[in-house]
């Protein structure tokens, strides 16, 4: 990543990592988000979205797991269990299509 790009998400990363992600460009929104500084709340949850979009199923839970337990706010709360159960739909359907894959 240039200088050039590193100083914008220092400025306003969740403007620039929003862009991409409507874009659906999952990887350099990925790659964005593990380079800016100060973690919100908001970027928690667009790391947790970046992670489900690329199918790293495991890791989007293990983010909103930490901001279901480290948050008081019970919107966030409520948000981020909402968003654990449709990870968890996810990851069954698609064990249940490897599963029938390789039963065929």
């Amino acid at each position: 990543m240039d200088n050039n790009m590193r100083h914008k998400v220092q400025e306003n990363p969740q403007t620039e990592i929003a862009l991409l992600m409507v874009n659906s460009q999952y990887k350099q929104a990925w790659s964005l988000l593990a380079h800016a500084k100060d973690v919100t709340i908001d970027l928690s949850f667009m790391r947790a979205t970046c992670a489900f979009k690329l199918r790293e199923h495991h890791q989007a839970l293990s983010i909103l797991n930490e901001l279901k337990r480290n948050q008081v706010c019970r919107k966030v709360k409520i948000k981020a269990l909402l968003m654990r159960s449709k990870v968890f739909r996810h990851m069954q359907l698609y064990e249940e299509s490897q599963r029938d894959a390789m039963a065929a």
